[in-house]
């Protein structure tokens, strides 16, 4: 995964093993960057688990963590007490 996707990584896009995150400025950029995404993934034969995806969020939880446009927090309900 990051072998076939080396080029957006760092640009527009995070992965962690199998789970891909996409973020940009824009809805307009977004969808350029989930295009360009998924051509690769389609070239490669690698397929989205649709019940994974969220798409155009402005919030998403992500490896324990929220990520949105105020930057990065910690997911409170993984912050152990």
């Amino acid at each position: 995964m990051t072998q076939i996707l080396q080029p957006f990584m760092g640009k527009f896009l995070v992965i962690y093993f199998d789970d891909i995150l996409i973020y940009s400025h824009s809805r307009e950029q977004h969808l350029d960057h989930l295009r360009q995404v998924c051509i690769v993934l389609r070239k490669e034969e690698l397929y989205a688990n649709s019940k994974k995806c969220a798409f155009l969020v402005t919030q998403v939880h992500f490896l324990g963590f929220i990520v949105s446009s105020n930057g990065v927090s910690a997911d409170i309900e993984k912050v152990i007490h």
